[in-house]
């Protein structure tokens, strides 16, 4: 399925770009647009979750003109920086992905070249790429450091709005370079769901029917049909909860 899903991603990507794709941006594609299995971030069980090949095609057609994907090479001490507005409140994802040197046979850490994905807003808070712990492998992804193993940094900002945001890749390590590498950015605008709920057909009610409705999600409204009839909205005591 993922052989598959590479030949989709290189066909795509050279439509759009006129070029086929380095080998660490098809990684970073299938990775950036993955769906969590097991709980949000990176885990020792299912990896980043599950590839979504659908997505992943659809991103690099928008990637060209929106300007998602960049690609250069970085030496030691170097730094390069993107800026990158969100306008709208959501949430905004960010990966940064290279092919490493190899390592040494028998070497201890096997990260060769180290870059870093460092993300400031505009008050200059950090907000930290996802890291493991094996010692600690049952809990939970955090971000809270740097990276120091990893070829493949993520970081993940579930909650953003109106934020002007910097990215800076720097060369922290980079004794084999110069290392190229690919940037992916992307962000998902929060939706305030609307529901509509029409009855069976050709069901009897009274004249005076009472409807409420639970959500579990924060609801923008709701409406509801009796027999394929107009839609009449309910009146809402929360978010959460309508009633007629």
């Amino acid at each position: 399925a993922i052989s598959g899903a590479v030949v989709l991603l290189n066909q795509q990507f050279n439509r759009s770009y006129g070029k086929k794709p380095a080998p660490a941006t098809v990684k970073g594609l299938l990775i950036h647009k993955s769906e969590d299995l097991n709980r949000t971030g990176p885990d020792y069980i299912t990896g980043w979750g599950l590839a979504n090949v659908t997505e992943s095609v659809n991103y690099v057609k928008k990637s060209y003109n929106d300007g998602l994907i960049r690609r250069k090479s970085i030496n030691q001490d170097q730094n390069h920086t993107y800026d990158r507005n969100i306008s709208s409140e959501g949430s905004a994802k960010f990966t940064l992905v290279w092919s490493d040197h190899p390592a040494s046979s028998g070497a201890s850490e096997t990260l060769v070249n180290d870059l870093d994905l460092v993300i400031r807003n505009s008050t200059g808070h950090r907000y930290y790429p996802w890291t493991l712990n094996w010692s600690m492998r049952k809990e939970q992804a955090v971000r809270t450091k740097p990276d120091r193993t990893n070829n493949l940094e993520q970081v993940y900002i579930p909650s953003v709005a109106s934020e002007n945001l910097t990215i800076t890749i720097n060369g922290t390590s980079v004794p084999q370079g110069p290392q190229s590498y690919t940037l992916l950015m992307s962000e998902k605008t929060r939706i305030t769901p609307e529901l509509e709920v029409e009855s069976p057909k050709n069901i009897s009610y009274p004249v005076s029917p009472t409807f409420n409705f639970t959500s579990s999600n924060t609801l923008l409204s709701a409406k509801f049909s009796i027999n394929s009839g107009k839609n009449r909205s309910l009146s809402n005591a929360s978010s959460e909860i309508f009633y007629n």
